[in-house]
């Protein structure tokens, strides 16, 4: 008897080593946390964090394990090639620019490996159309007609400038900016790229405040991050000129009122970003962060029904399903598009909040 009790101690202890090893999963976080963007970074930990906690599902445990980009295309590589070889970690949530996470996304997708990308709306990260990426976000495409179509009830046909900052996200959704406004019988006064080190450059910046003043210019649209957007905020604020400036998602960030200094400075900045709903939005979940909280919320919610962590059978099971998140109920086609996404047009105030406009 003694025998028998000594064998089933020893399968329930088993069991639940077992249990305990399947329960915990790893999951890679990627970002800017150090560097010239690292506010979107610290957006994508506190948020991803902050979702675990909210769960709170003891038979369900994820373990964050952070890694640096810095928004570099070449470093990023360098911590794709990391995660891949750490067969613990069973799904990737990141990375937040573009560049870097394009160049990621092909080393993930040759090993399988789980890709929640929250943040990066190019419609050429779907296009390679890997099984096991999924965006969290709505595309450029979507953004860019959002932004056009405000563009045409608002203002009509009004001298729009429509400048970029050269990166990879802002000039191309610069370009399809324009694209879509030519298509609407509305031609750009301006096209012209502009770098963060011009905004820096007092000589530079008054050249560009006077073709602005010259060419008479109604609004403006700015395709780029944050930093190089608040700098033109400074500076049209810094010389009394009251342009209209649109920007994009990107400015969806503490960072960017910490680059103006001042919120008050923010008030009259319009900015196209994701439709909400606030009745699934949580308590100081705002911004940027809701994506890298859905994040969470989906691969959560695909580990709770599949009795495996394989990248390919999550993966397989989100294209064919639903997911509650805080954006809504979500799913994606095979490119790993969310279904109807949508896009609002908010305007910041000098509170350093932004609320959408009806």
């Amino acid at each position: 008897m003694y025998y028998k009790l000594l064998i089933f101690l020893i399968i329930l202890f088993v069991n639940n080593y077992c249990f305990s090893k399947q329960a915990t999963s790893k999951v890679a976080v990627v970002g800017p946390f150090t560097g010239f963007y690292s506010s979107y970074g610290r957006q994508l930990l506190t948020a991803t964090h902050k979702a675990i906690i909210d769960i709170n599902n003891p038979n369900n445990l994820l373990d964050i394990i952070p890694f640096d980009d810095q928004c570099n295309s070449d470093l990023a590589k360098s911590v794709a090639n990391k995660i891949i070889l750490d067969s613990n970690i069973k799904a990737v949530i990141g990375h937040v620019c573009q560049g870097a996470t394009m160049a990621a996304s092909k080393i993930y997708a040759q090993h399988g490996l789980l890709h929640l990308v929250p943040t990066t709306t190019s419609s050429k990260l779907t296009e390679q159309n890997i099984a096991t990426l999924f965006r969290m976000c709505g595309t450029d495409n979507s953004e860019a007609q959002t932004i056009s179509n405000f563009i045409l009830k608002q203002f009509g046909n009004k001298k729009i400038a429509i400048l970029h900052s050269q990166d990879l996200y802002g000039k191309q959704l610069a370009s399809l900016v324009q694209e879509y406004l030519v298509t609407l019988k509305i031609f750009p006064t301006l096209y012209q790229s502009v770098t963060i080190d011009s905004l820096n450059n007092p000589i530079k910046t008054k050249t560009i405040i006077k073709k602005l003043k010259k060419l008479n210019i109604d609004i403006i649209f700015f395709g780029g991050l944050y930093k190089e957007i608040a700098n033109l905020v400074k500076i049209m604020n810094n010389h009394k000129i009251k342009i209209p400036i649109i920007a994009p998602d990107s400015i969806a960030t503490k960072g960017f009122i910490e680059a103006l200094v001042s919120p008050k400075i923010a008030a009259g900045t319009i900015m196209s970003f994701q439709k909400l709903d606030p009745n699934f939005i949580p308590k100081n979940i705002i911004d940027l962060n809701i994506f890298g909280y859905a994040a969470i919320q989906v691969l959560n919610t695909a580990l709770e029904n599949n009795p495996s962590t394989n990248s390919r059978i999550l993966a397989h099971w989100l294209h064919q399903n639903k997911v509650n998140t805080i954006l809504g109920e979500k799913s994606w086609d095979t490119s790993g598009n969310i279904i109807n996404d949508e896009f609002a047009i908010y305007i910041w105030n000098s509170n350093g909040k932004f609320l959408e406009i009806n």
